[in-house]
């Protein structure tokens, strides 16, 4: 058995994060990482597109600040289908207070894979409004 990684970087569970994505969907696909989405320079760790509908995901890592997460997810809801903080166990407990559609997704570090907690609910908001709209014509299909 390979050794575990007790405090997993951004970068262990964004690769998680895509190849979960991967394996459970069967359509294609459009991924971003590092969007930038404000005037105030928000930035998105990871957004999948899919089926005109948007999955943003805030990283925070082991090590990672949780001041700034309030902020981005206000950010967030504003231009975004689905929103998911993706986090380790010691993360856990501070998420707690964030709004009930936000879903949380867990790093597992002895499985080394994701894990739902709370799956996101859908935001509604007019999409003529909305300044981020992906339509599904970006993306190539057979």
């Amino acid at each position: 058995m390979g050794k575990i990684d007790l405090h997993p970087n951004e970068n262990i569970i964004k690769a998680a994060l895509i190849n979960n994505y991967a394996h459970i969907n069967s359509k294609p696909f459009v991924v971003c990482s590092e969007l930038t989405i404000s005037e105030e320079s928000k930035i998105v760790d990871l957004v999948f597109c899919k089926d005109n509908l948007s999955y943003a995901y805030e990283i925070k890592a082991w090590n990672d600040d949780m001041r700034r997460l309030p902020a981005q997810l206000d950010a967030y809801c504003k231009l975004f289908d689905y929103i998911y903080v993706a986090t380790t166990a010691n993360h856990l407990d501070q998420l707690q207070l964030i709004p009930d559609f936000v879903g949380i997704v867990l790093y597992s570090t002895k499985t080394k894979k994701i894990v739902y907690k709370r799956r996101a609910k859908k935001k509604s908001f007019n999409r003529q409004k909305r300044a981020f709209n992906v339509h599904s014509n970006f993306i190539y299909s057979e």
